[in-house]
Formats: structure tokens, sequence, C-alpha cells
């Protein structure tokens, strides 16, 4: 009895962290790869894109969500599935999902989203840029202080 206590603790806990985005605010940021099905040939190649980066995504704080309509999954390796929030749906997808990458930044709003293949070092790019854009603007601060 106890176990099943424990358990059911445990997954109601783990599937509505899971299921909130909101959750990963200024702590990730959040790559969607949406798709009609996991195992179209777009999707699958998207996936493989950022498979091949596995440091480069721990470094600039990237979660990704491997999402369809019904089901979705957390990170690249993610096999559980969890089901998908229609909520969360509708408010990053809008629509078929067909094909779509989104990345959410770390204040949870949108910063690209692309319908098509994107490389994983244009993903990289857009981040590493909003990085020297603060830089900038601190030393710029700090010059006129």
């Amino acid at each position: 009895m106890r176990y099943i206590v424990y358990y059911i603790i445990f997954g109601v806990y783990t599937m509505s962290y899971c299921q909130n985005i909101g959750e990963h605010q200024w702590k990730n940021r959040v790559l969607l790869i949406c798709t009609d099905s996991f195992s179209t040939v777009k999707f699958q190649k998207q996936k493989s894109e950022f498979e091949k980066y596995p440091n480069e995504l721990k470094d600039r704080k990237l979660v990704v969500y491997q999402i369809t309509d019904k089901n979705y999954r957390i990170g690249l390796n993610g096999i559980k599935l969890f089901e998908t929030d229609k909520e969360i749906f509708k408010k990053y997808i809008k629509g078929a999902p067909h094909f779509r990458v989104i990345l959410i930044g770390l204040d949870s709003s949108i910063k690209m989203s692309a319908k098509s293949f994107i490389t994983a070092h244009n993903i990289f790019d857009r981040i590493d840029r909003h990085f020297q854009k603060i830089a900038t603007l601190i030393s710029i601060c700090l010059f006129f202080e």
C-alpha cells in the first residue's frame, strides 16, 4: 500500500512538472520540435541534427521537447511519453503542427520559430548573439558610470 501511495504522489508530481513548460522560466531555454508523428523523416532529421551537439545544448541550458498533438517526450533520448497539455499545444503551436521548431527563451517568450529544418548552429547563433548584446550593453553602462 505504501508503495502505491509513493507511486501516485511521484507520478502526479512528475506529470504536473513536465507538462508546464513555464517551470523552465529563468532556469532553461526550451526547444520544441513539433510534428504530426515522431516517425516522419523531417522530424528524425531535425532530431539527429541536435543529437550531434549534446555539450552545446547543455552549455546553452536548452531542454528539448519532442511534441505531437497527443504526446510529448522530454530530451532527445526521451522514451517516456506524456500526454500533451492542450493549452500548451495551442499556445505554442497554433494550428496543425505538421512541422515546427520553436525556441523559447529564459523569459518564456518565443525567440525563434521555423516551419522547416533548421541547423543547430542557427539556434546557437541566435542565443549567442543575445549574450553578446547584453555584454555590450553592460560594458556601455559601466563606461558611463
